[in-house]
């Protein structure tokens, strides 16, 4: 067993919850599932040392070395020092060494070894006393498993602000306290830093790994200057303790473990979907993946298995949703892959599509739905507008903002819709696409700046067919920019229709347009 130097924190519910569970005579195999750094290997590493006396044997097998399937048995023979020369029978030779003992084996990180779960299964058979605790960032997927999916930590309320006492009992500020004292033993929670502490902890999504990486930064940074850089934590949080295994040495270790073991098609998704701020649907999956539906929810199945996606239903449906860390680690992975800008690009179309048609349902008896989508969509369509501002896509700014301006209107977000609008106002409509946008379209010269490749260009006639052709969604594949000429002499605002009217010549509200 392996001897923990430091305590378990925050963890006492699913250490209650987890040895009940192993107490009940139908539970043979419990695994404990969660994404990278939530602390299965900890708490199962506590759950073993706590139920032991319950059993004749306890063994606790570290599965990381092992890359061999077919040597799961002889390295669980090793731990319960069962020893047979002759491999063909070591099933049977563990099953007689066994047999009559009540004995409870702990299989930690078994996620890249999914193949000899198998193995398992006729273990638990020929061993009818055995109970099997397993962690793994993806269900073993064997009959009679029961799931223990291990959330991060409970976050503190920032709105609320709490005293010191009641924010030193959230879970993930106790273990980033215990673990900043026992580095920094002059380090107090105070008026002063108790705000950074918290909102740490929120950025670091109440991971525990990344707390416990945090923690000895605070040796060289204060608290807000920690939260200053948190906007790069792949690079900052780093531990170089020559004992920690290398997976937990570096947040980007932790993530990259579960990146390797997905298979070429799950990368490629996980990388695209990184590029939604807020989280996404099936649909939206689709369109910005170039997948199709039943395509899309398949790997999205597979991601949300292997932990590194979060699946919420909502009454519209289910939505997904990246911890922060890790849509860091696959905006990496986008970056290096050179995938970014054609990401971006459909990301904008899609949401550009969404925006424009939910601007025309908002005046119809559907706008209580269309609402609720635009707020869901809120922090996703945010991005849309910085993107295409910072790039200097101004057509998609200029519609974008056109077609949300009822949403802020009737939704109270009056400063940041007037922001938008007068920087939409700023710029002009052009009929061309940039020629950086072009290329990361294989849009050919000509078309029009929101015209994906391969559909009909604005005089007629069909385009040239790009080699890697638009998949998204036919309101946008079909959409056509008009010449529009910008207007020369704005109208006096006396002589313009009610807010919310869209101008012709501007694409803009009335009560914002021309300036």
């Amino acid at each position: 067993m392996p001897a923990p130097e430091d305590p378990l924190v925050g963890r006492e519910r699913e250490l209650a919850e987890v040895t009940g569970r192993l107490a009940r005579r139908d539970v043979r195999l419990l695994t404990l599932t969660g994404p990278p750094g939530v602390g299965k290997t900890r708490l199962a590493v506590e759950v073993t040392r706590t139920v032991r006396s319950r059993f004749d044997r306890t063994a606790f097998v570290d599965l990381v070395p092992l890359r061999d399937p077919s040597l799961l048995l002889a390295k669980v023979a090793h731990a319960l020092q069962v020893r047979t020369v002759r491999p063909g029978v070591l099933l049977e030779r563990l099953a007689e060494a066994l047999g009559g003992r009540t004995v409870l084996l702990s299989l930690d990180n078994f996620e890249h070894l999914l193949q000899a779960a198998e193995a398992v299964g006729q273990l638990l058979e020929a061993v009818p006393d055995l109970k099997v605790l397993a962690t793994s960032r993806e269900p073993l997927g064997l009959r009679g498993e029961h799931l223990v999916a291990l959330e991060p930590l409970e976050l503190p309320e920032l709105r609320n602000r709490p005293s010191l006492a009641q924010l030193a009992a959230v879970p993930s500020v106790a273990l980033l306290l215990a673990r900043a004292t026992a580095v920094l033993p002059t380090f107090r929670l105070n008026p002063a830093n108790a705000h950074a502490v918290a909102e740490i902890c929120v950025r670091l999504d109440g991971l525990p790994l990344a707390l416990e990486l945090a923690a000895p930064v605070l040796k060289v940074l204060p608290a807000q200057a920690i939260l200053q850089r948190l906007d790069h934590r792949l690079s900052l949080l780093t531990r170089s303790a020559r004992d920690v295994p290398e997976r937990h040495r570096t947040l980007r270790a932790a993530v990259g473990w579960s990146y390797a073991l997905l298979t070429p098609r799950e990368q490629s998704a996980f990388r695209t979907l990184s590029a939604f701020p807020s989280g996404w649907n099936v649909d939206a999956a689709a369109a910005v993946c170039g997948l199709e539906r039943g395509e899309a929810l398949d790997v999205i199945r597979g991601l949300v298995d292997k932990s590194l996606v979060r699946s919420q239903l909502r009454e519209a449906g289910p939505r997904f949703r990246m911890l922060d860390t890790i849509r860091e680690f696959g905006l990496e992975r986008l970056e290096a892959a050179g995938e970014r800008k054609a990401v971006e690009v459909r990301l904008a179309y899609h949401l550009l599509a969404l925006g424009e048609r939910a601007g025309r349902a908002l005046r119809g008896p559907e706008q209580r739905q269309w609402l609720a989508v635009l707020e869901q969509e809120h922090d996703n369509l945010r991005h849309v507008l910085e993107w295409s501002a910072q790039v200097g896509d101004h057509n998609t700014l200029r519609r974008l903002a056109a077609s949300l301006w009822p949403f802020w209107n009737v939704r109270g977000y009056w400063v940041e819709g007037y922001r938008w609008t007068r920087a939409a106002a700023a710029r002009p409509l052009v009929p061309e696409k940039p020629c950086w946008l072009r290329k990361v379209c294989r849009t050919p010269t000509g078309s029009s700046p929101t015209e994906p490749a391969g559909s009909r260009s604005p005089r007629g006639g069909t385009s040239r067919t790009s080699s890697a052709p638009w998949r998204g969604p036919p309101s946008v594949r079909n959409c056509r920019l008009p010449a529009v000429r910008p207007r020369q002499k704005p109208r006096p605002c006396w002589r313009r229709p009610p807010c919310g009217t869209a101008s012709r010549s501007s694409g803009l509200p009335w009560g914002e347009a021309g300036g």
